[in-house]
């Protein structure tokens, strides 16, 4: 995807100077810190509301978190914590699918 698609074009890995010769993953950018709790931990929410399973999801955030040190998945308390950097429905009273269709109608 990476190398086909023109939108992805000049993008690289960020990564960081471990040592001399060595760089590594920089975990601190925005793909994490705005993709994670602006977009996939909202699609996770919005999926348990409507019992949908998201095996690929959870298998990103669960790596993520290893990264990361965020739990957040099996921690209900560290997805309590980013919500206040997300826009997680539950934040703003949105629990079930009749109120997603009642704030943006059908």
């Amino acid at each position: 995807m990476f190398r086909t698609n023109l939108a992805y074009q000049g993008l690289t890995l960020p990564v960081k100077k471990y040592n001399e010769n060595m760089y590594i993953s920089d975990l601190d950018t925005r793909y994490i810190t705005e993709d994670v709790p602006y977009g996939l931990l909202i699609t996770k929410s919005i999926a348990e509301m409507l019992n949908v399973s998201t095996p690929q999801i959870d298998e990103i955030l669960f790596s993520l978190g290893k990264w990361t040190g965020h739990n957040y998945i099996y921690d209900l308390k560290a997805t309590k914590d980013m919500a206040s950097k997300s826009r997680v429905p539950e934040v703003f009273g949105i629990n079930t699918l009749d109120d997603i269709l009642a704030v943006y109608g059908q």
